[in-house]
């Protein structure tokens, strides 16, 4: 039977996928493509006086075990951070930003091919640790910097981000309803999946963010005729995880209705 509704992040998921993977190997699976480079927002520009401040520079080495470092924060209004961080051999990282109490507020994934720059969203009472998941040995360091100027999500990856979340929920729910509650039948799954490439077809169309490109190459994935019936989460994955970073830079979540497990 299905369950009420719940609310979930689509990145919570993908990050458990990559806690595994950085758990055993600094390398990502080979089925699986490098992420794409993501837009990065910019800060609000405004007529006041910005101010900008370097932290501590941070550096360590990776482990099997997710990593916590402390952020020593200048004094001040600061309400963003720009993060440099550097790494090399290849592997997959993983970027978290907020405190002990709630972890992972926002998130940022890359591959350690050199140095990357994210900017975060910032709020000095309460970010005030760096979680980090990297390969076990590998060498990796971080120069912050704090800017008074406020984090501006992209009000076009805001609105696709949005929009996404009702389309991936209703493939979530068809591969949850069909493989694991034995709730809907083939031919419902079908229907279900032929609804929600419809509708990702018609968000290309009408997008007006870099998203665009991945939606329009999801499509026809979803549409497959070699799609496996409860199993279509799977198969588009990389094109999924690089949504995902997109709207993860822009802090700005799909969320997803799950009809099934709450």
């Amino acid at each position: 039977m299905a369950a009420s509704a719940r609310p979930l992040r689509i990145g919570a998921m993908i990050g458990a996928g990559v806690l595994a993977l950085c758990g055993c190997s600094a390398s990502p699976p080979a089925s699986e493509e490098s992420p794409s480079p993501t837009p990065t927002p910019t800060p609000e520009v405004t007529t006041e006086i910005v101010l900008t401040r370097d932290g501590p520079p941070l550096d360590g080495t990776g482990s099997h075990l997710p990593i916590s470092v402390a952020l020593a924060a200048p004094e001040g209004d600061f309400r963003s951070l720009s993060l440099d961080f550097a790494c090399t051999g290849g592997g997959e990282y993983l970027l978290e930003l907020g405190n002990e109490a709630s972890p992972g507020r926002t998130t940022r994934r890359g591959i350690c091919e050199g140095t990357a720059t994210f900017l975060f969203s910032f709020y000095p009472a309460s970010d005030d640790r760096l979680g980090l998941i990297i390969g076990d040995g590998t060498a990796w360091n971080a120069a912050p910097q704090y800017s008074t100027a406020a984090f501006t999500p992209d009000p076009a990856i805001k609105a696709d981000c949005e929009a996404f979340g009702p389309v991936y929920s209703a493939i979530f729910n068809a591969d949850a309803g069909f493989s694991d509650y034995a709730d809907i039948d083939e031919a419902e799954w079908n229907e279900r999946v032929d609804a929600a490439s419809d509708d990702l077809e018609a968000l290309a169309a009408a997008s007006e963010s870099p998203l665009a490109e991945s939606f329009a190459e999801l499509v026809p994935v979803l549409r497959s005729p070699d799609r496996i019936a409860g199993d279509l989460l799977r198969s588009p994955d990389p094109l999924n995880r690089r949504i995902s970073d997109v709207c993860a830079a822009n802090e700005t979540l799909p969320t997803i209705e799950a009809e099934y497990g709450g």
